[in-house]
């Protein structure tokens, strides 16, 4: 599953968590991440899969953050190969918010968006 490749590429850079729910316990910095799946048809079935990758990344410390968004991205960019099962062909960022202050958590924050075309959910 993409959960799992983004897992084993994401966690050794800052903490990370697949978002179930709405919630993550989690002292900064962590980052979030979860996949939306869109299956890719033709005659003979389903050959692959669209995924819109989201990956929120969390930290008290401005410059920590702005870092690690660095290493995340460039470490997402690099999956397009077989990762734990998971054969991803193509990996695209296609939006990212910059970094910015969250008041409601108290703490900084920069969200990242990528397609991800894989052969297998």
């Amino acid at each position: 599953m993409i959960l799992d490749a983004l897992y084993i590429v994401l966690n050794p850079i800052v903490p990370a968590f697949p978002l179930i729910g709405d919630q993550v316990e989690a002292t900064p910095p962590f980052q979030v991440f979860e996949a939306i799946p869109s299956p890719v048809r033709t005659k003979d079935g389903i050959v692959g899969y669209l995924q819109q990758v989201s990956i929120y990344v969390i930290d008290n410390d401005l410059d920590r953050l702005d870092e690690n968004v660095d290493l995340i991205h460039a470490a997402v960019v690099a999956m397009n190969r077989e990762i734990g099962g998971t054969y991803i062909e193509d990996v695209l960022l296609t939006d990212a918010s910059g970094s910015y202050y969250d008041a409601q958590t108290g703490s900084f924050r920069n969200d990242l968006e990528f397609r991800f075309d894989t052969k297998n959910r």
